[in-house]
């Protein structure tokens, strides 16, 4: 695994030699800037995610380091520790208003500057996995969407193959009869009505099939005949 990049940024070389000689000796690879402006374009070309700045330094302070980098548009965290002498709670304020996520107060301690990188890399070891969840999910996102599509697609096409499978409706009017025989008291309507060729047997076929058979209702008592529209058993005698 790589060793976590820091950017140490002051424009007095000789405080910058004390804390980086300490976080080299802890295992990070320590970048240096002069000041803000110098560290803006190091923040350009690296993909650093630790920044240790002073506060107050020519051509872009601190504080306004702070504000630059936290209204880019990087696609990642910069945990920012803005080193200062200003004690008041109204610097901290203002520095956390700012952007800052951690303060170090000169001179510098070199446990408390260890505790604070520390705390800094638990933040980016959470925001990197956080990254690397929500890349997952959008593309465990991105599949079921192709999935569904392709589920809609295929329920589509099998909606078309049945439909085009079923026998076509034929219409039969209500007032139709043959041999003297009435339509059946369910099929009497105003109004033609549509039924499945399934449900209709015509009376050549029925005829064919009642040739020793009765037709039982009281309309129609011949043998050898039959409605035009029969929907109940015949019966043998």
């Amino acid at each position: 695994m790589s060793a976590t990049k820091i950017l140490l940024v002051d424009d007095d070389p000789a405080v910058r030699a004390v804390p980086g000689l300490f976080l080299r000796k802890w295992g990070y690879d320590v970048i240096e800037a002069a000041d803000g402006e110098q560290a803006l374009q190091i923040l350009q070309r690296e993909r650093i995610g630790l920044v240790i700045s002073d506060w107050v330094m020519p051509n872009l302070s601190g504080i306004d380091l702070c504000r630059k980098i936290r209204a880019g548009d990087s696609d990642h965290y910069t945990y920012l520790i803005l080193c200062t002498t200003k004690g008041e709670k109204a610097d901290l304020i203002e520095g956390m208003e700012a952007g800052a996520d951690e303060f170090l107060v000169k001179p510098i301690s070199k446990e408390e500057m260890k505790v604070r990188v520390r705390a800094g890399e638990r933040v980016l070891k959470l925001e990197r996995g956080l990254a690397e969840r929500n890349r997952e999910l959008r593309g465990i996102n991105s599949q079921l969407q192709t999935a569904y599509a392709r589920i809609e697609g295929d329920l589509k096409a099998a909606a078309w193959m049945q439909a085009s499978l079923l026998p076509s409706p034929l219409r039969v009017s209500s007032t139709s009869s043959l041999n003297g025989c009435s339509d059946p008291p369910a099929m009497s309507r105003e109004t033609s009505s549509t039924f499945s060729p399934w449900t209709i047997i015509t009376s050549g076929f029925i005829s064919w099939m009642c040739r020793d058979t009765v037709c039982p209702r009281p309309c129609c008592r011949s043998r050898s005949a039959a409605c035009s529209t029969l929907r109940v058993p015949i019966a043998r005698r």
